[in-house]
């Protein structure tokens, strides 16, 4: 059946979003927002789409739209990284290299102006979280080196960092983060939820084994979605496949 304005009154209530008459000036709410090319697109499938009209059970894989292009080709050349799949939002992406790579009571060391999905993703795998901490008020910024003491200190199984965060848009130095990522061993998570899509960001640029953006925070989807990319060396231990659903990460 159709949306059509009496169906929709009839589903939500007579609810609407209004919004008609107002300019949004949120600088991070740019997800969702149509190119021309998007626009036309969507009268053609305004009146009901499936992406799963012919999938297979593995969303990264479907052809028809061309997610699959998008994913295998597009998406790790945009991220700067060898693997790209694609997520429930950015802390999902979290979630899965945390749960991946880690187990519970084992420790991860991240920024002080972490987003609180670093926290509950880290929660949900019962991990202990140590925080490096800002500069405070009033410019809160996060100084890179202070990872290594609590690194030699804590033996994280991965180090995060927030670029930017999301209160006070600071840009730490990532680049220099990733050569004391490589010099202890240990991997590392650039979050860039609030980057990727919005500004110049490659995981490849800044020595990261991982970058998460978030699509419907700023990158493209106006539903939840969010890009996880990889070095490829982590691609068989993060994507393994169902031992009973072989198609299913």
């Amino acid at each position: 059946m159709g949306m059509t304005e009496s169906n929709y009154a009839k589903i939500t209530g007579g609810l609407k979003r209004e919004h008609k008459s107002f300019i949004n000036l949120m600088p991070l709410q740019t997800g969702g927002i149509l190119t021309d090319a998007a626009r036309e697109a969507l009268m053609e499938f305004g009146d009901g789409y499936s992406v799963c009209d012919f999938c297979l059970g593995d969303l990264s894989n479907i052809t028809n739209p061309p997610i699959k292009k998008f994913v295998h080709e597009f998406l790790p050349q945009f991220l700067g990284c060898e693997v790209a799949t694609i997520t429930h939002g950015a802390r999902e992406a979290k979630f899965t290299i945390m749960h991946s790579l880690t187990k519970p009571g084992e420790t991860i060391v991240v920024d002080g102006n972490r987003h609180y999905t670093t926290i509950v993703a880290a929660e949900r795998v019962v991990l202990n979280v140590i925080e490096v901490p800002s500069s405070g008020y009033p410019e809160f910024k996060i100084d890179v080196n202070d990872y290594m003491p609590l690194i030699e200190k804590h033996h994280p199984k991965l180090i995060l960092l927030t670029y930017p965060d999301g209160n006070y848009g600071n840009l730490p130095d990532a680049r220099r983060l990733g050569k004391i990522a490589a010099e202890y061993d240990v991997p590392y998570i650039l979050n860039g939820a609030y980057a990727v899509g919005r500004m110049p960001i490659k995981m490849d640029d800044v020595g990261a084994d991982f970058i998460i953006g978030s699509a419907h925070k700023s990158m493209a989807s106006a539903g939840p979605c969010g890009v996880l990319g990889m070095k490829e060396k982590w691609e068989d231990i993060l994507l393994r496949k169902s031992a009973l659903y072989q198609n299913k990460e």
